[in-house]
């Protein structure tokens, strides 16, 4: 027998299987854009960016756009190395309280020191740079980075200034670069009574001697107001080995590259 709503079924069969495929092609096409701006989002070493710290402005109002920029882009280069890859959202905050900032006698410029935190990969990082105070904040073309301005993004070495003990930052590699920094930042320490250098061999070993051959008595105090000079920009004094030699021992000349 013939049924006349059979064609109809048919019909209505199809429009549903029509529709149902149109559903999982958008699903499918939905799934597909969402992943490409997923990894669109992301950064691997190929692709380095820089990670916005968000109260620069506040940790260092004079900051340079330049400085800034060379600042913001190593941090990210550092994070690269240790996480792999992080979204272009990531943003780092500055630990106020760890601010330091010294005058910089050779070059006339500030040199900071400053913890940094970034929430979202729970890591922190300890910022050490140097900027010209006078020149203008934006002096120069947004997209300028002012490599003269070296700065240096290193791994925690004091226990009590980490927050995230899940992290791990090997900071081995950084001691290194901590003693070569101090070497720089030697020529703007200034001492009443006694000098100091970086023995040329050994980037470890400070020499003191004081400027009264006999005044041999206060050896302890200038160790001491040394150790308390170097932490002022956020160098721990405990990398470094001290010898206390007199004057007719010197053998050596070392003058310090400005900065």
């Amino acid at each position: 027998m013939y049924n006349e709503n059979q064609p109809k079924q048919e019909i209505n069969l199809l429009a549903i299987l029509f529709v149902f495929l149109q559903l999982i092609f958008i699903v499918a096409f939905t799934s597909l854009i969402v992943s490409a701006l997923q990894k669109s989002d992301e950064v691997d070493g190929e692709n380095q960016t820089q990670i916005v710290i968000s109260n620069i402005d506040e940790a260092v109002p004079d900051l340079p756009r330049s400085a800034l920029l060379r600042i913001q882009t190593d941090l990210g280069e550092k994070v690269n190395a240790v996480a792999k890859t992080y979204s272009l959202t990531t943003t780092a905050e500055i630990r106020l309280d760890t601010v330091m900032v010294n005058y910089l006698i050779n070059s006339a410029d500030n040199f900071v020191s400053a913890v940094v935190d970034i929430p979202e990969l729970e890591q922190s990082y300890r910022l050490y740079f140097k900027y010209d105070p006078d020149e203008e904040a934006n002096a120069q073309a947004d997209d300028e980075i002012d490599y003269h301005d070296i700065s240096l993004v290193l791994c925690l070495r004091d226990d009590d200034e980490v927050i995230y003990p899940n992290f791990s930052c090997n900071n081995e590699f950084d001691k290194g670069s901590l003693q070569y920094l101090a070497s720089r930042l030697i020529g703007s320490f200034e001492f009443n009574d006694f000098a100091v250098a970086f023995d040329e061999d050994d980037s470890s070993l400070i020499k003191i001697w004081a400027y009264d051959e006999y005044n041999v008595e206060n050896d302890d105090a200038f160790l001491e107001e040394l150790q308390i000079e170097i932490e002022k920009y956020g160098i721990s004094p405990d990398i470094f080995n001290y010898y206390i030699i007199k004057q007719g021992d010197l053998d050596f000349t070392y003058e310090p590259e400005d900065w």
